[in-house]
């Protein structure tokens, strides 16, 4: 018999993080870069009550954290590269570099 301190058995962790994957899909599939506390889209709200059921709270809590992380990083690196590439493609178009 488990206790409530123990911790999620693999099929339990493979349940949770297929329904993370499920959701995280669907919200992606739309366009949107969900954050926590946002509405969740009419489309993809049976996959995010599948994925809270399924995953301890503190989960749920830590992906949506990680998954908007990940936005924040992926759009910080999206403006440096493209920042990146005007400074180059100025110097080739002869303007001058400063």
């Amino acid at each position: 018999m488990s206790s409530p301190t123990d911790p999620p058995s693999k099929n339990t962790r493979s349940l949770c993080y297929r329904a993370r994957d499920n959701f995280y899909k669907c919200v992606e599939d739309l366009g949107i870069d969900f954050k926590p506390g946002s509405p969740v889209p009419s489309q993809c709200k049976v996959l995010r009550q599948t994925f809270e059921n399924s995953c301890l709270s503190s989960w749920v809590e830590h992906f949506d954290q990680q998954r908007e992380a990940e936005a924040r990083k992926s759009k910080f690196l999206h403006r440096v590269i493209n920042s990146k590439k005007e400074e180059l493609a100025g110097g080739l178009t002869g303007k001058p570099q400063s």
